[in-house]
């Protein structure tokens, strides 16, 4: 029966006593610091959603990471995602507090930065039609990663120059093996190249792979940027009657994100790891990235992949610009030779245990010696074959459902644990994708 029994605590993080509220809200800080140490922000909305007449509950949505909100539309379709979305409105929004309705809307328009209550509705009403994917936390830890790296993008920033339009819609590729500094690339290319809408693949996220959530992303990212055709585009076509149509399948969505893109000519969309969508015989991200090729006049793409040159000609056959690849060695620094991902798990292998790995090690050989250096037991060994068959990244909660407490204290003695395996926002994430090829492979690091 307990596990059947649910407690909700209705206000627990900050005391409501009159008089104690604001004080307690501590100019917002507070709901910020709750949700940084919360695993989400599940908005469950019943068919009349309520909640989102609440300007209390708007502004909790508003200050969610996308990749921390979770929204709960009576029965789930995207039809109760855009009926949900014509509710909303900051500006008539319920609030029977005074002073609070203006913390609230100083913090909205001034430190989330939205400018106003009406800029806020729109993004709102966005995230609610569209329910994108957050990368924020991904986009972090590739940073992390990558501290200190440094690359020379001229040869991307002159293949893919906006103010070359004669050319047409064109795509540059970086292909390189597992390792080679591909994800450093990306990284740094989203801000020094201006991307408008990215997406990361992942081979162990199922849902990175369904391209109608590739797509409403993408849709999302360039409809939420700097206001302008595109944003009103998108929201008069999602909330006119009828609209919810549009998100009801791939064909439908596409149209959409086409539409942006013809709003915003010349925009610059970053997908990496190109390879890890594919899914059986199918790559759907490939085939979304093709559609708008073929139909998107201006566009401009950057992809990041390993080596395959069926992929690389059926994108020179498509985008009318034309297609050029370069290798990741040919935009970053000189080094000593090996992969950048191979130079991290052996320097920090050799930090942690003084463990030295040979010259010409390949890096499945570095995990290997990871594993010979903090051999699993039999709980830390299931939880290995759970990571490597799970198809999207696991949280805690699933670890204490599928083995208990045990499965969830297993964590803490997985090899390289805090490198090779670490935590972030209540998920077990794995350093890199070859890490997880290497589980699969071997049915554990040998």
């Amino acid at each position: 029966m307990a596990d059947e029994v649910f407690v909700w605590l209705d206000i627990f993080a900050i005391n409501q006593d009159e008089g104690r509220a604001m004080k307690e809200l501590d100019d917002g800080q507070t709901l910020a610091r709750v949700i940084e140490a919360s695993a989400a922000t599940l908005v469950v909305l019943d068919r009349e959603a309520f909640a989102l007449t609440r300007l209390w509950c708007l502004y909790e949505i508003g200050s969610t990471p996308l990749h921390k909100l979770e929204l709960l539309t009576h029965g789930g379709s995207p039809a109760d995602g855009v009926a949900a979305a014509r509710l909303v409105n900051a500006e008539t929004a319920i609030c029977f507090s005074d002073a609070d309705f203006t913390m609230i809307r100083g913090h909205i328009e001034e430190q989330l930065g939205f400018g106003s209550l009406r800029e806020f509705t729109k993004q709102v009403q966005l995230r609610l039609c569209l329910k994108p994917i957050g990368y924020e936390a991904d986009l972090a830890m590739l940073r992390e990663r990558c501290a200190g790296e440094s690359a020379m993008l001229d040869a991307l920033r002159n293949c893919l120059a906006p103010d070359d339009a004669a050319l047409g819609n064109r795509v540059a590729l970086v292909v390189g093996g597992a390792g080679e500094g591909k994800s450093t690339i990306a990284s740094l290319a989203v801000n020094e190249l201006g991307a408008a809408a990215l997406h990361l693949c992942k081979r162990a996220d199922a849902r990175r792979q369904d391209s109608l959530r590739v797509a409403c992303s993408l849709i999302y990212q360039l409809a939420s940027g700097a206001p302008g055709h595109a944003r009103q585009m998108v929201l008069d076509r999602l909330l006119a009657a009828g609209g919810e149509a549009a998100l009801q399948d791939e064909a439908g969505a596409l149209e959409v994100l086409l539409a942006a893109l013809d709003a915003a000519p010349g925009v610059l969309l970053l997908i990496d790891g190109l390879d890890e969508a594919l899914s059986g015989t199918r790559n759907r991200v490939l085939e979304l990235l093709l559609e708008v090729g073929k139909r998107a006049g201006s566009v401009r793409a950057l992809a990041l992949m390993r080596p395959d040159e069926t992929v690389e000609r059926r994108l020179q056959l498509t985008f009318k610009g034309g297609c050029r690849a370069f290798a990741p060695a040919e935009l970053l620094p000189a080094n000593d030779g090996q992969q950048r991902v191979l130079r991290l798990v052996a320097g920090k292998l050799h930090t942690r245990h003084g463990t030295r790995c040979t010259d010409g090690l390949r890096l499945d050989g570095a995990y290997a010696a990871w594993f010979a250096a903090e051999p699993p037991n039999t709980p830390t060994t299931q939880l290995l074959e759970l990571l490597a068959a799970a198809y999207e990244p696991l949280t805690l909660a699933h670890l204490h459902e599928l083995g208990g407490a045990s499965l969830v204290a297993a964590r803490l003695t997985l090899p390289g644990y805090g490198l090779l395996f670490f935590e972030r926002d209540y998920n077990v994430h794995l350093l890199h994708a070859s890490l997880g090829e290497c589980l699969l492979e071997s049915g554990g690091v040998n």
